[in-house]
């Protein structure tokens, strides 16, 4: 999968999602023994349903301290944390931020049901994602019953 860096503009990773491509049998293999497989959404995907998904997905790396998500973002992305952590917040009407919770590897940041990020999520260290582009994961959850069932069961 190919590693981007979680602080260019969305705008930029976007552009960088289609080409950055790797080799599929690669892309499988870094699906195969990534630290979230045994996710909600990964972990009762059989081999198949999961090379086909990671053909569709991207890492986006993220050093320490850095917002991944913007409260207000466009919701294009649903996201799987592979390693580092973050802190789930919302800011208030009177601009105080407040601490929501945290996420590890094998969380899953879910699409919300409007189409902006109703959250922010700051990095507490060195990190990576796994990035699912909305309109593909809405449609490989059609084709994997699988996948449909984790992703509903860790949100």
């Amino acid at each position: 999968l190919a590693t981007i860096p979680a602080s260019l503009p969305h705008a930029v990773l976007r552009a960088l999602d289609s080409d950055a491509r790797v080799s599929p049998v690669y892309e499988a293999l870094v699906c195969t023994t990534c630290p979230a497989r045994k996710s909600d959404l990964c972990g009762d995907l059989k081999e198949p349903e999961l090379r086909e998904l990671s053909k569709h997905t991207t890492r986006a790396s993220f050093g320490q301290g850095e917002t991944v998500v913007w409260e207000g973002d466009p919701a294009i992305h649903a996201f799987v944390v592979t390693r580092g952590s973050l802190r789930m917040t919302k800011t208030g009407a009177d601009g105080r931020r407040q601490i929501l919770g945290f996420l590890f590897p094998g969380d899953v940041v879910s699409l919300p049901a409007g189409q902006s990020h109703n959250v922010s999520l700051e990095s507490l260290g060195d990190g990576e994602l796994c990035r699912f582009e909305r309109s593909r994961l809405e449609l490989a959850m059609q084709r994997f019953p699988n996948l449909d069932k984790g992703y509903h069961r860790s949100i």
